[in-house]
Order: C-alpha cells, then sequence, then structure tokens
C-alpha cells in the first residue's frame, strides 16, 4: 500500500523463500572501510589501498565534489590515493596518514579558494614536490588535470555532466581503470567550447565516452565534437537514474572484476575517494541507497563475478541491510 508496505513485503517475502530475482551473490569476501568523517574515510580506504605506501598523493576539498570528479581517474593512472582535506584546515588524520604513505610528490586539486595557500603551504612540507591542478571553474580544472595527468595524451576521454556528481564518479572509477581522463560538461551546454576542443586535440583522443543519457550531456554537444574534431568513435552509456547509468558504465568498463567499491550514490565524498582506489584497481564503483542496494547494482556485481566488496563509509551511510545485500 506504500513504499513502506513494498519494502517490508519484500523482506518478509526474502526472509522466507529467498530472493526472487536469484540475484543474491554468495561466498562474496565482505569488509567496510570507514571513519567517523569524511576525512577519516578516505584515510581508511588510503590505507587499506596502500598499506606500504604511495609515490604520489592527491588532495582535493571534502566539502564539495567539483574539482575532485576529474581527479579521481588521475589518481588511479598513477596507484595515488585520493585524500580530503578541509578547505581552510588540513585534518589531522589526513596529515598524519600523507606521512605515513611517504609520498615523492602530492598533488592539490583545486584553486586557493578551494584549498587556501594555508592548507598547501602545510603539505608542501610532507612532500620533495608539490603541485597545484587548478582552473577558474570546475571545467577549466577538469581540463587542467588531464594535461598535466596524461602528458602523453590519451586515445579515450570520458564526458559526464559538471553539474551533478553521480555519473562523473561512476565513470572516473571506469576512466581511471581504462587510463583516460575525465572531463566535464557544463549543464544545457549544445556546443563543445573552443577550450574542450583544444584539449581533445593535445590529448590526441579517438574516441568518446558519454556517462548519462542526453539530459546529462547533450546528443548536440557530442556532435559538435564529432564535426569539429573528427572524433568518430562515440559510446554512450546511460539509464533511467544514477544507478542504472553506473552499472551501465560498470558493464562496459569491467566485464569481470576480482572486487568492487559500494558508496552512497546520494552524497558525494565517500565515492569521491573510493573512485581513485577503484581505478587503481581495476575494481566497479558501486552506486548503492542507504538501506538497500538497486537490484541493478547487485546485478552489475554478479555478473561481473566479483569474490570481493569493500562498502565505503558506516552504517549511517550504508545500513547493514546493503552489508547484507539486501536488495530494492
Amino acid at each position: 500500500c506504500s513504499s513502506y508496505g513494498n519494502r517490508n513485503f519484500w523482506r518478509y517475502y526474502t526472509d522466507w523463500f529467498g530472493n526472487p530475482t536469484g540475484l543474491m551473490p554468495s561466498g562474496v569476501q565482505r569488509t567496510r572501510a570507514a571513519g567517523d568523517s569524511r576525512y577519516e574515510t578516505s584515510v581508511a580506504l588510503s590505507a587499506a589501498a596502500y598499506p606500504t605506501g604511495a609515490a604520489t598523493v592527491y588532495v582535493a576539498v571534502g566539502s564539495f565534489y567539483a574539482d575532485g570528479l576529474a581527479a579521481a581517474p588521475a589518481a588511479a593512472t598513477v596507484k595515488a590515493p585520493l585524500l580530503l582535506t578541509d578547505s581552510t584546515a588540513l585534518p589531522a588524520e589526513v596529515e598524519a596518514e600523507i606521512r605515513r604513505l611517504a609520498p615523492q610528490s602530492i598533488v592539490v586539486v583545486g584553486g586557493e579558494g578551494v584549498v587556501s595557500p594555508a592548507v598547501y603551504d602545510r603539505l608542501a612540507t610532507l612532500a620533495p614536490s608539490i603541485r597545484r591542478d587548478a582552473g577558474a571553474d570546475r571545467y577549466e580544472t577538469a581540463r587542467q588535470i588531464a594535461l598535466a595527468s596524461f602528458p602523453s595524451g590519451a586515445a579515450r576521454v570520458f564526458l559526464a555532466s559538471g553539474a551533478d556528481f553521480p555519473d562523473a564518479l561512476a565513470v572516473s572509477a571506469a576512466a581511471g581503470a581504462l587510463g583516460g581522463p575525465v572531463l566535464l560538461v557544463p549543464e544545457g551546454a549544445a556546443t563543445a567550447d573552443t577550450a574542450t576542443l583544444e584539449t581533445l586535440a593535445a590529448l590526441k583522443t579517438t574516441s568518446l565516452v558519454v556517462a548519462g543519457g542526453a539530459s546529462a550531456v547533450s546528443d548536440a554537444y557530442v556532435t559538435s565534437i564529432r564535426t569539429a574534431s573528427g572524433i568518430a568513435t562515440v559510446a554512450r552509456y546511460g539509464g533511467s537514474d544514477r544507478y542504472e547509468t553506473a552499472a551501465a558504465i560498470n558493464k562496459f568498463a569491467f566485464p569481470s572484476a576480482a572486487g568492487a567499491y559500494v558508496a552512497s550514490g546520494l552524497d558525494f565524498p565517500d565515492a569521491l575517494s573510493a573512485a581513485a582506489v577503484a581505478g587503481a584497481t581495476k575494481s566497479p564503483l558501486v552506486l548503492s541507497m542507504p538501506e538497500c542496494l538497486p537490484v541493478v547494482s547487485v546485478r552489475s556485481m554478479v555478473e561481473a563475478k566479483v569474490g570481493k566488496v569493500s562498502f565505503v563509509g558506516g552504517s549511517g551511510v550504508l545500513g547493514q541491510p546493503v552489508y547484507d545485500f539486501q536488495q530494492c
């Protein structure tokens, strides 16, 4: 009679008769990477993925998603964690993790209005080399990250809307695994700007992967790139919602995978750091609701024959039913 009634019916039915979809994962090793804050969760991911240290560390602000979306595939490409910071002060737990990692270089993502000079100066004491990848807005920042992180070029480039985070997060893990950057598209844009076309030319791009449907990245925008640049190969992966889009991307990028990362599809911080680790380990980033896993998300893991799943975030972010693979 209501969404709660449907949910309770599902629970009783599956308790008595099992999962009617037949998609329940079995024999899967489960872990949880979580902390008391988004900063501690990014540290937990880093510690689990890089127990012996990392040559490079990426740092992005944890209060806003835009700059970090493009940072995740860049970090994944060089096997670097993506740690989160407050805009005006470096969290103590993040500083401690960077000291443990003992990197040779740190890449700060975002301008001084996002990651302050005070944070940058503090980070500069933690590694021999440091640089800032930044532009006037999220779109220019993404282009700067792409050019700095892929100096030899990138045959495949991924496009995602810069107006919201879910599609870009899912595709950033895929981009990191497949070795390409993510460029962000302004909301409602019908024509690619000159700076984007110049970036694609500099990267010697020959194919595009578009995340989301035409409402996220318009067909006209993609056509304008093809017309101006001559890029003939374009693939689009989308669905009716963020969960279906993520599943479609993962099916393309990860037809099989040893492991997967599950993060909230309703908020960005945990997924931001998880995307970098997922890309580096060639694992899909699966999006979930807080109290249940969408069937399409479970299906994507079952079809990829995932044997290990890391749930990112505490029980307040991903509840026990998610950990138990309860579907919705």
